[in-house]
């Protein structure tokens, strides 16, 4: 079944590429950009306090 198989890989390449395109958008790397941050500063603050008070 040649034919399916041509079909299945075309429809799974279209589903990847529409993937990567919505992971190449500016949000999602915002997000993950401002998390990074968020972790760093947590860090700091823990550091900083000498507490373990804010672990999760």
């Amino acid at each position: 079944m040649p034919v399916l198989e041509t079909l299945g890989g075309a429809l799974f390449g279209a589903v990847l590429q529409v993937l990567f395109d919505k992971l190449d958008s500016h949000q999602v790397l915002g997000y993950f950009r401002r998390r990074d941050l968020d972790e760093k500063l947590l860090k700091k603050l823990k550091e900083a306090d000498g507490h373990q008070c804010c672990d999760r």
